[in-house]
Parts: structure tokens; sequence; C-alpha cells
């Protein structure tokens, strides 16, 4: 299964929080699955922590790959779905998640209940 982790998961995954769930945490351990992270997770990341509203790794992309994800930059593809994405919030970097999440035709693993109104395949 390829699935696409949103921004807290990925933070909860790397800092071993318990707030993510072991059926969760079991998913990306195993290795039949692809897990990707985003670009546009690392950008949130770095947005947060210049308003010093999160501290990460200064090594957090290599850290990302010693886990084994692969990274999922963010391509004009996934920016053209935007037009036609539902309104249904406004930030901008769960946006760009979903559309990625549809232009891929992947799994978004998030424990965030607004993306069940999105037409996409979703872990929670």
């Amino acid at each position: 299964m390829k699935i696409l982790l949103d921004t807290h998961i990925l933070i909860w995954f790397l800092e071993d929080n318990k707030r993510l769930s072991s059926k969760l945490s079991e998913l990306i351990v195993n290795p039949i699955n692809l897990i990707y992270f985003s670009s546009v997770s690392l950008a949130e990341m770095a947005l947060k922590a210049s308003k010093n509203k999160l501290i990460y790794p200064d090594d957090i992309l290599n850290i990302c790959y010693e886990q084994g994800f692969e990274e999922l930059a963010l391509l004009s593809k996934h920016s053209l779905v935007l037009r036609d994405l539902p309104l249904i919030h406004n930030d901008p970097f769960d946006r760009l998640l979903v559309a990625q999440a549809l232009s891929e035709d992947i799994f978004l693993m998030s424990a965030d209940q607004i993306f069940i109104q999105y037409n996409i395949k979703l872990i929670k």
C-alpha cells in the first residue's frame, strides 16, 4: 500500500509520540507499505519552526530517508488539482497534501477529521 503521511503523523512517528496509535505505527513500519513524506510537510514544519511553534532536527530530511520513507515532491500536476478541490477548509498545507494524494491515487494517513469530507483514500 502507498501511504502519504500528514505532517502531524510524520512528526508523531519521528518523535515516538503516544498520540500516534499502534495501528497507524504498525502500518508505517510494515515493509510491504511504501511510505511517503511530502516536501509540503517539510515546508509546513519549517514555517512553524520560524515562528518558534516547532522544533525539529537540522537533519530532518536524512532522518526521513533513514526511516525508509520516500519523498513526494510537490509537482505541477499536484498543484493543478487545487482548482477543482472543494473549499472544505483553508489550510493550504492540508489542501496540497490532499491534492498530492488524489493525483498519485495513494492513501493519506491523518488523525485530522477534516479529511473525511474529501473524496480521498484515508487512513485514520
